[in-house]
């Protein structure tokens, strides 16, 4: 017959190795990749890419350093892309207008 202390010590050790058996799935899973959610249908786009699409639809010259430090803001997991989803057409909201988020936050928990 096991001592208490000998059966105590089997019962520490069973717990421990059921926390490690429970952690090691979430320090193993794979880092997101760059995605979207649903709706952003322009897809993850660099600063280039974004910036040409806005020139192409009018967005001022002027505008252009506010735009690089507000993608740079929006941009959390510094991989230089993010998603932007195109807003409707309404009177007020100039074309070059998007919805930013960050790929990887935008894919995996927003």
């Amino acid at each position: 017959m096991a001592s208490r202390t000998t059966r105590c010590i089997g019962v520490a050790l069973a717990v421990a190795s059921l926390c490690i058996a429970m952690a090691a799935p979430a320090v193993l899973a794979a880092k997101p990749v760059a995605g979207c959610s649903n709706g952003f249908e322009l897809g993850p786009m660099s600063l280039e890419d974004s910036l040409g699409l806005k020139m192409e639809l009018g967005f001022p010259p002027d505008a252009v350093p506010f735009y690089e430090a507000l993608f740079a803001g929006f941009d959390k997991n510094g991989n230089g892309l993010l998603c932007l989803k195109d807003l409707p057409d309404t009177p007020g909201i100039a074309p070059w207008v998007f919805q930013l988020a960050d790929d990887v936050a935008a894919a995996g928990s927003s």
